[in-house]
């Protein structure tokens, strides 16, 4: 169950002020909103996760950064 609160701007630009999702609520306030499906959230973590380890690599080796993180 989700609950969605809208607003409306002086200019007349629909926008959402709230997102009620289950029990809880959870407020946004942006100018661009996206809900992520499980595959980019895994993506993406996994993205995180090569970075912290390259990072922690060229530490422990004393490498300068191989590229920007």
């Amino acid at each position: 169950m989700y609950k969605l609160n809208m607003g409306m701007t002086e200019s007349g630009k629909p926008y959402v002020a709230g997102i009620g999702v289950g029990v809880g609520q959870n407020l946004v306030t942006a100018d661009r909103f996206a809900i992520k499906d499980s595959a980019q959230v895994a993506e993406g973590e996994k993205a995180d996760l090569i970075k912290r380890r390259l990072s922690r690599l060229e530490e422990a080796l004393g490498l300068n950064a191989i590229c920007e993180h």
